[in-house]
């Protein structure tokens, strides 16, 4: 399998029915560290949807370098693990600037 890196686009065809998106086919974006995308079966990672974004979740607008077809919002509350051999192939990737609001809302989550 390819490296899986922060900010890959996908789909994941296998979402459990009982998942709070549904078993609606969505765009995920990763939002965990290469080092341990590398080392585990997982990935942790966040659907991306068309709904204007709520007070937590984070816009990202589609342009030529992202791939994306719309303009989306990243729910970040529904993060999720997903294991790598469910994954769809890698369609867009989302810049590491435009993930920055999420990153930063998780250490404040988890950070020291």
């Amino acid at each position: 399998m390819a490296m899986i890196c922060r900010g890959d686009v996908f789909e994941w065809p296998d979402v459990p029915e009982d998942h709070p998106t549904g078993s609606k086919r969505r765009k995920w974006v990763v939002v965990s560290r290469e080092s341990f995308n590398e080392n585990s079966r997982h990935i942790l990672a966040c659907p991306l949807t068309r709904y204007p974004p709520q007070p937590i979740d984070i816009s990202v607008s589609k342009t030529p370098h992202n791939r994306l077809d719309h303009d989306s919002s990243l729910v970040v509350c529904m993060i999720t693990p997903i294991r790598k051999t469910t994954m769809g192939p890698v369609i867009a990737h989302v810049d590491h600037s435009a993930l920055q609001p999420l990153i930063d809302r998780l250490d404040m989550i988890v950070g020291d």
